[in-house]
Formats: C-alpha cells, sequence, structure tokens
C-alpha cells in the first residue's frame, strides 16, 4: 500500500473527504516523527513502537571498489518493533501455545 492507498482507506473507514483524510495522515505522521525526534520513542499500545537509536560509526566498503575503505559516521536510525496484536493479525495461526495445563 502506498500512502495515498492508505489515505483513500482511511477516508472510506472514517466517512470523511480524502482531502480530510490526508490531511489527518499527514498529522498523524507528523507527531509520530516529532515523538521520535523529541523522545526518541512512541508507542501505539498494541500495534507497535516506533523507536530511534543511535547507530555508532562503523568502517564499511564501497560496493563499487570492494578494497576501498569507507568510513560511515554515527547516525539516529528510526527502527519499527510490532505489538501483540498487529503480529497475530498478521500470523493468525501462529499463536504462543500458553505453558502449563495440556
Amino acid at each position: 500500500m502506498t500512502k495515498t492507498d492508505v489515505s483513500n482507506a482511511l477516508a472510506v473507514k472514517l466517512e470523511v473527504t480524502k482531502k480530510d483524510a490526508k490531511v489527518i495522515l499527514d498529522g498523524v505522521l507528523e507527531v509520530i516523527t516529532e515523538g521520535l525526534v523529541n523522545e526518541k520513542e512512541v508507542q501505539l499500545t498494541g500495534f507497535g513502537t516506533f523507536l530511534s537509536r543511535e547507530m555508532k560509526g562503523r568502517e564499511g566498503r564501497n560496493p563499487r571498489k570492494p578494497d576501498e575503505v569507507v568510513d560511515i559516521e554515527a547516525r539516529e536510525q528510526a527502527f519499527f518493533r510490532a505489538g501483540r496484536h498487529l503480529k497475530d493479525a498478521i500470523n493468525p495461526n501462529s499463536k504462543k501455545k500458553k505453558k502449563g495445563k495440556k
């Protein structure tokens, strides 16, 4: 799905215009981005958690010139960790079996 597809589906689900749905989606994405910049984490219970982690600097190789070593600077990287409800929705047949009584 593209951002436009999500926006259109949101318009249908919320029974609003496509323009309003786009504004809502853009607002949500902006709030998540600001949360990552300021708080380093945005948790949407059941759906997942957006995280910002610092990646350490390291040495890499230039793919066009494998003998050439390139310094990769330290940077912030965005990650997403799926929540329980999202995992269960994607994999409905692979629910974990509870330990204990059989």
